[in-house]
């Protein structure tokens, strides 16, 4: 099983594969000047600031809750650990 930082990256990757862009599109549409930042989140480096975030659900027409489900789902767990999961 991944971890769930390495299934956040995943996603991201996969999200834009899905969408048919690269990564320079990406960093266009973001109004970024490289690639560099994308590649970071996508390889779980560094994660993007909520302002990325929903630019990113935006782009890849999708939920934050769908980019970021297994991310949510540990914290959960960290704040409420006698709470069941569904």
């Amino acid at each position: 099983m991944l971890h769930p930082q390495r299934k956040i990256q995943s996603r991201l990757w996969k999200h834009r594969m899905h969408s048919g862009l690269k990564q320079t599109d990406i960093a266009k549409k973001l109004g970024l000047s490289s690639t560099a930042i994308i590649s970071r989140w996508e390889r779980g480096l560094a994660k993007p600031s909520l302002e990325y975030v929903l630019k990113l659900s935006l782009i890849y027409q999708t939920t934050v809750n769908n980019l970021y489900h297994d991310l949510l789902l540990e914290y959960q767990e960290e704040l409420f650990p006698d709470m069941k999961q569904k």
